[in-house]
């Protein structure tokens, strides 16, 4: 018995991120596009849409593993992040140097960006660095207000390397997810009274110290909860891409 609690334990350790070497994280995260997108194309085909493509591919492996290490780790890793990012580099530079044209919409943006060949998925250089600028910089405002991680805000720039301005909404869907969790999980352990205590005491705050009910530790606790947000990013971005919400 305890010889074969001893060895799951082992296997278990051998698929955690902390069972693989840094180096062999960075090569399987770098060359996992190169050897299983073809593969992912050729299977999925045309009538896939963008997650068919090798972008679709970067991006539904880089949601899988963030969403993996975040909920059982509390951790995006740069290994994901950096190496989608640079993917997302790759395809929309490609996309760009071999567009042909600019006919048909940017993925319901409205608007023709440049694309190369459908198997790439590329919105084009240019919307890939507008998309990630975007996304990062409203992460991090989020990050500065909660205190969250800084993985959260690559992972957010990395979804919008990849999907251009479409970023925005995936960004946007994952925190109502979010926060529809914690508000889920405070009513659920606390009570609806004790939440709504807390919002009115942290907002009346704002009015300034003429405020008679000032916030308290508990009211900060209960409305910041930190919960790992990578789960909530791969739930909201494949909303909008598999366009289940309007986006």
């Amino acid at each position: 018995m305890i010889s074969l609690k001893t060895n799951s334990m082992h296997f278990l350790a051998a698929f955690s991120p902390a069972g693989f070497s840094k180096r062999n994280c960075w090569a399987a995260a770098l060359l996992l596009p190169l050897l299983a997108g073809p593969v992912w194309c050729l299977t999925l085909g045309p009538q896939a849409g963008r997650i068919g493509t090798i972008s679709g591919f970067v991006l539904v492996a880089v949601l899988a593993a963030s969403a993996v290490t975040d909920a059982c780790h509390q951790k995006i890793y740069n290994w994901a992040t950096y190496s989608a990012f640079l993917w997302a580099l790759l395809i929309n530079g490609a996309a760009t140097l071999l567009s042909t044209s600019s006919d048909g919409p940017a993925f319901g943006l409205g608007v023709a960006p440049l694309v190369g060949p459908a198997v790439l998925g590329g919105v084009g250089l240019p919307l890939c660095l507008g998309g990630a600028a975007l996304c990062f910089g409203i992460t991090m405002f989020g990050y500065d207000l909660s205190g969250g991680g800084a993985g959260d805000v690559k992972l957010a720039a990395v979804i919008g390397a990849l999907l251009g301005l479409q970023g925005l909404f995936a960004v946007a869907y994952s925190y109502i997810l979010a926060a529809a969790a914690i508000i889920a999980w405070s009513v659920y352990n606390n009570g609806p009274l004790a939440l709504v205590k807390a919002a009115g005491r942290t907002l009346g705050g704002l009015l300034g110290p003429l405020w008679p009910f000032p916030a308290t530790e508990s009211d900060s606790a209960l409305l910041m909860k930190p919960i790992p947000l990578g789960p909530y990013f791969a739930i909201g971005t494949l909303l909008v891409v598999l366009e289940f919400v309007p986006s």
